[in-house]
């Protein structure tokens, strides 16, 4: 990316340093940069994530 982003996860239940709301529960990670978001998908259901930075979301970066 090249800005500062996070992703914002739904439906999945992980710890908060992997949750996306930057200044809250993650910085976020710079341009260029790199986060590995790892866990697992314990339970069955619809998830979706996307950003929390800036217009990001506005601009259609979210997927299911």
């Amino acid at each position: 990316m090249p800005a500062d982003t996070t992703i914002h996860w739904h439906g999945i239940r992980l710890h908060n340093k992997a949750d996306g709301v930057p200044g809250m529960t993650q910085d976020p990670v710079p341009a260029g940069g790199s986060f590995t978001y790892e866990f697992t998908a314990p339970d069955p259901g619809t998830y979706f994530f996307h950003p929390h930075v800036g217009v990001q979301l506005d601009r259609g970066l979210y997927a299911p």
